[in-house]
């Protein structure tokens, strides 16, 4: 067996029963033919500094360490925040660490903060009312 795959030779050893792929500088190998695949697709990967924007619009700054899955619609990286956070996430949620998108997130943060201090006295203020209604407020009884 001999297919190449990303630039890579690979090569079925079948009396070792074991893999190995070639890029003519490197020779790496596995015992399944799709965990040399994996590893292939890792090889040489240059960590890549990227802004992941969670669903809350929160953004995070990171680098994208490899590529999780190649499904052409949907494709997934692995992504490890500054913090050390590691998730596998779509490259539709992630943006190229520019000057300009530096500048929004950074915008973006200190506004959350702000909401974040707004939701906590939206809070603070509900807690400090009084009076609630009651079920007998209403015909209700009361639940035991």
């Amino acid at each position: 067996m001999q297919e190449t795959y990303k630039g890579w030779n690979i090569t079925a050893d079948e009396e070792k029963e074991i893999f190995r792929a070639s890029n003519g500088e490197n020779t790496i190998s596995d015992k399944s033919l799709k965990a040399l695949k994996k590893k292939i697709d890792k090889f040489g990967f240059e960590r890549t500094p990227v802004i992941r924007i969670d669903y809350g619009n929160h953004p995070v700054f990171g680098s994208i360490t490899s590529v999780a899955n190649d499904n052409h619609n949907y494709p997934e990286v692995w992504f490890v925040a500054d913090d050390g956070e590691r998730s596998k996430i779509s490259i539709g949620c992630i943006y190229k660490t520019t000057e300009e998108n530096k500048t929004i997130a950074n915008e973006m943060l200190k506004l959350s903060e702000e909401r974040n201090a707004l939701d906590q006295k939206m809070r603070d203020l509900r807690d400090s009312m009084k009076d609630g209604i009651m079920n007998a407020d209403i015909g209700l009884e009361e639940r035991k």
